[in-house]
């Protein structure tokens, strides 16, 4: 039960995510230095990218817990 309620262990604490970036604006480089910039700022982790040639970077959005 405790496992479908998704409390205690089982708690999630990210989700996947994917998004659109002005590819005429930025490189995908430069898209994903802005991003990972963004998220550390906020506490949070993120593993993930975008293929060359692509305006979409994906991956795992996670907060960070302390001890």
């Amino acid at each position: 039960m405790r496992k479908k309620l998704r409390v205690g262990e089982f708690q999630e604490f990210g989700f996947a995510i994917d998004f659109r970036f002005d590819s005429q604006k930025y490189t995908l480089d430069q898209a994903l230095d802005h991003w990972i910039e963004f998220v550390e700022s906020q506490g949070w982790g993120f593993g993930g990218g975008g293929g060359e040639g692509s305006d979409i970077l994906s991956g795992y959005l996670v907060i960070w817990l302390s001890g």
